[in-house]
């Protein structure tokens, strides 16, 4: 389906049978329109299912993001409130 294409690649454009390939411009736009048109909320906006994969659970996303800031420790040290 050339609709869920979007922007070639530069290898793809410099083929020899380039004139054949269905160049969708309107893609992007499309996608950024298409959470108006569809009435269901995505929780997982800022993820692609293609490139980040399924999310089924976020637990090691957390402990992970908590161990990059410097564990719990290291947040609370940072927080506005020193004296909480």
């Amino acid at each position: 389906d050339s609709w869920d294409r979007g922007i070639p690649r530069i290898n793809t454009l410099f083929q020899k049978d380039r004139h054949t390939l269905a160049y969708d411009k309107g893609w992007r736009v499309r996608t950024d329109f298409k959470q108006y048109q569809v009435l269901k909320q995505n929780p997982f906006w800022w993820t692609h299912q293609r490139h980040d994969g399924k999310l089924w659970n976020l637990n090691n996303y957390r402990t992970d993001v908590i161990q990059a800031l410097g564990g719990v420790e290291g947040i609370l040290e940072h927080t506005l409130f020193k004296g909480t």
